[in-house]
């Protein structure tokens, strides 16, 4: 991501990576977000946090594409049979900002209510996690910088697979 090798990445940066990564989807402007300091430009901290977002994926409003935070509606019927969830933020929910073909959504939390009741009539008492496998990162050549960030992330990564197992074993 760091393509100058100066331990920062600035926008320009960024805005590369999500478009040679397969990260079209997320909108630029996210880096506004990732940027606490508002400095310009992201440090490790900064990237870690992005890292840790993209690899625990999490959901982006299919409205307007902001990172959703908080309360968020999704529609039930893609939720129970496509591949990809349709997810929307509140702003757009109430102004009905989109277009989907279905009409039921239900706010987060209430989708996860209805769902576990349903488990429940169905006599299984759990929700199960689904862990999926994350599509590989492209990596640039190997420098000492890039070696230590690389490290860094195969750390985190491992961490939230652990975390993740974890969370199996308490809830099974």
């Amino acid at each position: 991501m760091d393509r100058n090798g100066d331990s920062r990445v600035s926008k320009s940066e960024f805005i590369t990576f999500l478009r040679q990564n397969g990260y079209g989807w997320i909108n630029p402007s996210f880096f506004n977000n990732l940027d606490r300091n508002r400095d310009g430009c992201l440090d490790f901290e900064e990237v870690l946090t992005f890292y840790y977002i993209i690899k625990t994926r999490n959901l982006w409003c299919d409205g307007c594409g902001v990172c959703l935070k908080g309360l968020y509606f999704t529609c039930v019927e893609c939720f129970d049979r496509a591949a990809n969830t349709y997810d929307l933020c509140s702003r757009c929910y109430s102004s009905r900002r989109f277009r989907h073909n279905h009409t039921c959504f239900l706010d987060n939390h209430m989708l996860l209510r209805s769902k576990r009741t349903q488990l429940r009539q169905a006599g299984l008492p759990n929700l199960n996690l689904v862990i999926t496998p994350a599509r590989q990162i492209f990596y640039p050549p190997a420098t000492p910088a890039r070696n230590r960030l690389r490290q860094t992330f195969q750390a985190l990564e491992a961490a939230i697979t652990v975390a993740n197992l974890i969370t199996l074993c308490t809830i099974m």
